[in-house]
């Protein structure tokens, strides 16, 4: 990676910048999550707050271990749907053909038949594995999305095409971080598995959305080092595409 000192000094004017205007102008709508959680979660007697299944996209172990729900049912949504009443495209790859949307807790087998039934395929697992695969959804969606959104809001599949080495810079960046702050280690070959899921989900838009619950919490992470990342420097990009 080849960032000159002038690049550091825009880091550097711009770290102020980044802690400003990232939280408000990239995520009109993360609080459109925490809004149906929370509300779900108080409409539900708290004997049956074991029995709350959580679909997730985001990270969402911080706010589930804030409510006691360390070990609650959650389900990897890897599928896409383009718009509503379009037929959900399930995350089939050719590195992994079998399936990738996973569930986990009391309730797994109960919901993987479900999505079975509706013609998406879903593995039971434990919780540790589960954690190591849910990161990974983390990391495709917020390296690609991050990537795509600094070009224009570009498909997925070009973010993999035209600028891949950005999208790699990117996932061996935050898949550095994700296991040193979780203390696991990811299986290897990451970066072709979540390409390879790139090219299933390849017509998908790309934009930063659900910031508090998706890049929100790499971006607390890296707070105060943010001029000597190179995830520090794909944000800035952004903040000034955004401005101009």
């Amino acid at each position: 990676m080849d960032i000159s000192l002038n690049t550091f000094s825009l880091f550097s004017q711009g770290h102020r910048l980044l802690r400003s205007y990232l939280p408000h102008r990239l995520a009109p709508s993360s609080n459109i999550f925490s809004r149906r959680s929370v509300t779900a979660v108080q409409s539900t007697p708290f004997s049956r707050w074991g029995d709350l299944v959580f679909f997730q996209n985001g990270m969402m172990e911080p706010w589930l271990e804030s409510k006691g729900l360390e070990d609650a049912n959650q389900v990897l949504a890897y599928f896409v749907v383009s718009k509503i009443g379009e037929t959900p495209i399930d995350g089939r790859t050719d590195t992994n053909p079998e399936r990738l949307i996973a569930a986990y807790g009391k309730w797994a087998s109960i919901v993987a038949a479900r999505l079975n039934v509706g013609g998406l395929s879903c593995k039971v697992l434990d919780k540790e594995v589960f954690q190591k695969q849910m990161l990974e959804k983390r990391i495709w969606i917020c390296s690609v999305m991050l990537v795509g959104a600094t070009h224009g809001g570009v498909s997925v599949g070009a973010v993999d095409i035209e600028f891949h080495t950005e999208l790699s810079n990117l996932i061996t960046e935050l898949a550095s971080t994700a296991s040193s702050e979780k203390g696991l280690t990811f299986e290897e070959a990451m970066e072709e598995r979540l390409c390879a899921y790139s090219r299933a989900v390849a017509h998908f838009p790309t934009a930063v959305r659900e910031f508090k619950w998706r890049n929100g919490w790499f971006y607390s992470l890296f707070d105060g080092m943010w001029g000597f990342t190179f995830i520090g420097y794909i944000f800035l990009q952004l903040v000034i595409y955004s401005l101009f």
